[in-house]
């Protein structure tokens, strides 16, 4: 449906703005900054992508406002972008490479294309609406794991630090129960993760809009189940995820549902 002029811009915008990430990365100029405490940081290349991106989706897409980590913006009930120029700023500071510029376009509460794009990897994962998930234009398809114990999740810890332990609590339940659960430091990327089959389930709570945006439509078009912590249908202002394959997403959702002690 917007194959042609929305994946082109959105395509330009990320690449773009993660190629200055790249630059920045392999340089070492980072200037540091603290947001809400030690964990949460922003650094020059949050400001310079996000400023590379908007330039370049303003350009094409006039007249669609975009909601950002360091925008700002205001949600509509027709047609936006929800832009995190650098999802994984920790990872970054620290030379791990697993971050990403992730971009999605959303009419309301319906998702309508996402892209995702790790400027060190060079991957680029793409979807439309009704048209399937791409890596770097080959299609990609979540796992199809029945079961937990053969199943490798992950998560992430909330910058709400009242969260953690509930957290720690489902993380450990779920570990028993599968391979393993990881913290990758990307909901972005680990969206697009499950939605390639390398991770078999993902779940997390306490994000913010354009945390999700971008993967969670990617995610859901390689087959994944994409919903709440309830399985109700995504709802992207929430702040909570499930993205499973359909054999063990309810699976997952009962640890967490069934998490009282």
């Amino acid at each position: 449906m917007y194959t042609n002029t929305f994946e082109r811009g959105m395509r330009a915008a990320v690449l773009a703005a993660g190629e200055r990430i790249r630059e920045l990365f392999l340089s070492k100029d980072l200037d540091i900054h603290e947001k809400s405490g030690p964990g949460d940081l922003v650094t020059r290349a949050d400001f310079e992508a996000t400023e590379i991106a908007l330039d370049l989706l303003k350009s094409y897409f006039p007249e669609i406002p975009v909601i950002g980590e360091e925008s700002g913006g205001k949600p509509t009930e027709d047609k936006c972008f929800y832009l995190d120029p650098l999802d994984g700023t920790l990872n970054f500071v620290h030379g791990y490479p697993n971050f990403a510029v992730s971009l999605g376009l959303w009419k309301g509460t319906k998702p309508l294309a996402g892209i995702v794009y790790n400027p060190i990897s060079r991957s680029l994962y793409f979807a439309n609406l009704d048209q399937g998930a791409f890596k770097n234009g080959s299609p990609i398809r979540c796992s199809s794991k029945a079961s937990l114990e053969s199943s490798l999740l992950a998560t992430g810890w909330p910058y709400d630090l009242s969260m953690t332990e509930q957290n720690a609590r489902r993380m450990k339940k779920l570990r028993n129960l599968s391979q393993d659960v990881r913290n990758l430091g990307s909901a972005a990327l680990s969206l697009c993760y499950v939605a390639e089959g390398i991770l078999d389930g993902y779940f997390e709570e306490g994000l913010d809009t354009w945390d999700l945006a971008g993967g969670a439509i990617i995610a859901q078009e390689a087959g994944a189940v994409v919903s709440d912590f309830e399985e109700n249908i995504f709802d992207l202002k929430k702040g909570e995820i499930i993205a499973a394959g359909k054999g063990i997403h309810h699976m997952i959702a009962e640890v967490i549902r069934n998490d009282h002690s």
